[in-house]
């Protein structure tokens, strides 16, 4: 067979792929939840409605780690729940706080947003693989904010035809998803004869806090961040693309109060890591929020925080981290919370 008919041959599959994946009610992104964290945003949204606190924590596990929202509540004498997804960033933020928070029939007072470093105008970050899956729990079927910042907008010409015109292409990242849990559960488990779906348990206590590396997991995380950063702390270049813009506009428009908490990373407990580029990101993130009446309290300096405070890669540790960021955020919250009600 000529090289030429075995092209023809192959073009002929793709097109006919493509077709049995047709669907006339595509869309161009599918959102899809995955299990666990849709089982959490319901248990957000009744909490919320029962407990009716004035403060919600947004964030990821850095958040969820690093503070005790019971201790907290304590401390400031008010009521406080956080709302979180492991791994979730600015594209996640986004939609908690329009289809949870802003869409509950009950509205807390406060909203505070925890970050790190260039992560609020990085709306990229995040949004493929397993991280689109938690970005379906709190995604509508129709997204198209989320889909030009987070998707479309992030492809090259080639990338986005293919994404438009070919159903096999938009259906690649579910199909790798399916592939790897068959061999997971199938294969792995087979071949270790354990009971389907045990591969991933093994995995997990296999990556378990006890077993990392905690400073070649920070180096490894550096790494991985650093890439394009030069672009990524251009602040007033990458702002607009952003989902920083929405988030301040919903709070407003709902007459929630909202407070941006900059985490410390471990890098930053050696004086002078952060690179400059990031520290004028910071000085122009922080400018910008003034001018919109938007508080923006970075813990990076604070030198009570030390390397003992810290898990694996970021994340405060809860044997100690946890209780002293707390009653830190605490303190420096009650002057905010104490105008809450004025």
């Amino acid at each position: 067979m000529s090289s030429i008919v075995r092209i023809a041959c192959a073009l002929l599959v793709i097109a006919l792929a493509n077709f049995i994946c047709w669907s006339p009610n595509d869309v161009l992104v599918e959102h899809k939840p995955q299990y666990e964290d849709t089982v959490r945003i319901r248990r957000f949204e009744r909490n919320l409605q029962v407990i009716r606190p004035k403060i919600v924590f947004l964030g990821n596990s850095i958040m969820d780690e690093g503070v005790d929202e019971k201790e907290f509540s304590k401390l400031t004498a008010t009521q406080t729940i956080k709302v979180w997804s492991g791994g979730g960033a600015s594209a996640w933020w986004y939609l908690a706080l329009k289809n949870v928070i802003v869409e509950a029939n009950y509205k807390p007072q406060m909203v505070m947003l925890f970050f790190r470093d260039h992560f609020l105008t990085d709306p990229a970050y995040r949004v493929t693989g397993k991280y689109k899956q938690i970005i379906g729990a709190v995604a509508k079927k129709d997204e198209p904010v989320l889909d030009r910042l987070a998707y479309l907008g992030q492809m090259d010409a080639v990338t986005y035809f293919m994404f438009r015109y070919s159903p096999l292409y938009r259906q690649s990242d579910n199909i790798k998803n399916q592939l790897e849990t068959t061999v997971k559960d199938k294969v792995v488990s087979g071949l270790c004869g354990l009971e389907e779906g045990m591969a991933d348990q093994a995995i997990e206590r296999l990556f378990e806090e006890k077993n990392l590396n905690k400073e070649l997991l920070t180096i490894r995380q550096l790494a991985a961040e650093s890439t394009g950063s030069s672009k990524l702390y251009n602040f007033q270049q990458e702002l607009d693309n952003s989902f920083l813009p929405y988030i301040i506009d919903m709070a407003k428009e709902n007459n929630i109060q909202l407070v941006f908490v900059r985490m410390k990373r471990r890098r930053d407990v050696k004086p002078g890591a952060q690179p400059k580029a990031l520290q004028e990101y910071i000085k122009n993130l922080e400018d910008y929020l003034a001018e919109n009446q938007v508080a923006l309290i970075d813990f990076t300096d604070d030198t009570r925080i030390k390397i003992e405070h810290y898990g694996s890669g970021d994340h405060l540790s809860r044997s100690g981290g946890r209780q002293l960021f707390t009653k830190i955020l605490a303190k420096k919250m009650l002057p905010i919370i104490q105008n809450l009600d004025r």
